[in-house]
């Protein structure tokens, strides 16, 4: 076990502003701009991109515009890892996660069911989290959007369907659906000319909305769509389907040629909401 407690902000100033009135202003306007309406149905999960807030910031309010004023016990962020080789997930288990906006309690009773419950595949390795910024960009938003929740960061080292729907029924069978939000940061297609990546993540929108999660594994596993959080996706979405007779809506989607960026390489970024019981 790691002895690490706290994390500290790795990447504001980076991919989001440092000073926190200028932050909470950024934030608020990201929600308020999209349009979208704080729904009353159970949300279980969103999907929010995970770039600098200048490229997808637009799309990431979407997301958080819907639990606008939700309150969750707890709010498990899932995350692929850019910047480390791992096995399992990774968990963090104790401490809090720090950010402009404050400190935000890890879930401690949380992580210990986990690791009792998976030992092996649930591993306490601290190195995923210290430079990971797919968890960090979402807290603020979360700050911002919900009133106090503890959080459970996992980082995932596999992407594939099974080991999606592995966790998947892990997650559930240990939190359920009922005080918890699912947090799957992901951006899309990169690095694309603008048009060819409108059609890589149409495909990835579509099989998306019809939680067809074989389809779009075999489509990621082909290289036909593209998602740096493919796993985070495909759990999120496996709560909804499998667990939860859920329902995936898209709320927004755009890239970095539409936000603050040129059109010759572009970086795809959609929100998503999954919301309990949407399916007969």
């Amino acid at each position: 076990m790691s002895i690490v407690a706290d994390r500290p902000a790795a990447w504001a100033g980076v991919f989001y502003p440092a000073e926190p009135g200028r932050l909470r202003a950024d934030i608020t306007r990201f929600m308020n701009e999209s349009n979208v309406k704080k729904r009353d149905e159970t949300i279980c999960g969103v999907i929010s991109p995970h770039a600098g807030y200048v490229y997808s910031g637009p799309v990431a309010g979407h997301a958080y515009a819907a639990v606008r004023g939700k309150t969750y016990h707890r709010v498990v962020v899932l995350s692929p890892s850019h910047h480390v080789a791992l096995r399992g997930v990774s968990i963090w288990p104790r401490g809090s996660f720090a950010t402009p906006l404050g400190d935000i309690p890890i879930d401690e009773e949380g992580a210990t069911l986990l690791m009792e419950r998976a030992d092996g595949f649930f591993v306490d390795f601290p190195a995923a989290h210290e430079r990971e910024h797919a968890v960090e960009v979402q807290l603020p938003f979360l700050q911002v959007a919900l009133g106090p929740f503890h959080l459970l960061p996992l980082v995932l080292g596999g992407h594939d369907l099974s080991t999606a729907r592995n966790l998947a029924r892990i997650l559930f069978e240990t939190f359920g659906a009922e005080d918890t939000l699912y947090v799957a940061s992901s951006d899309l297609s990169h690095y694309h000319e603008y048009d060819r990546a409108v059609m890589i993540d149409a495909l990835l929108l579509k099989t998306l909305e019809e939680l067809d999660l074989e389809c779009l594994a075999r489509a990621i596993e082909r290289g036909e769509t593209e998602a740096c959080g493919a796993g985070p996706i495909l759990t999120a979405g496996a709560i909804a389907r499998d667990h939860v007779a859920g329902a995936a809506e898209l709320l927004g989607y755009a890239n970095s040629g539409d936000t603050a960026g040129p059109k010759d390489q572009v970086v795809g970024y959609a929100a998503f909401l999954f919301t309990a019981g949407g399916r007969s």
